[in-house]
């Protein structure tokens, strides 16, 4: 399931099929409603992809995991990220390369 994070996005994210979450970042994406969309895909599943194109869309990208990571960091977990290159094919038929970013998340372990 695909997802577009974006300032004019209201979408509840209630909804969950059995596919790997998908978080589409544009150069305009709000961080903080970002960051609440990764802490929220993590919330029922382990893993999720976060999928940007250009420069200022990694850039937010990037933003919005670090801050996903403090916020998912309250509830004794961190956030692994792998970054990896992906060929996407638009709607217009233009192929564009796209950084992906494969989310994980591990318990952190506490000291007593």
């Amino acid at each position: 399931m695909t997802k577009a994070c974006d300032n004019n996005s209201t979408k509840e994210y209630k909804e969950r099929d059995t596919s790997l979450d998908s978080l589409r970042v544009k150069a305009t994406t709000d961080v903080k409603k970002l960051a609440n969309a990764i802490c929220i895909a993590m919330r029922d599943r382990s893993v999720c992809e976060v999928i940007s194109i250009g420069a200022a869309a990694v850039n937010q990208a990037v933003k919005g995991l670090a801050s996903a990571n403090g916020l998912i960091s309250t509830n004794g977990y961190k956030l692994n990220m792998t970054p990896f290159f992906r060929t996407i094919t638009l709607t217009s038929g233009e192929a564009k390369t796209a950084i992906v970013f494969m989310v994980t998340k591990e318990q952190i372990p506490f000291l007593s």
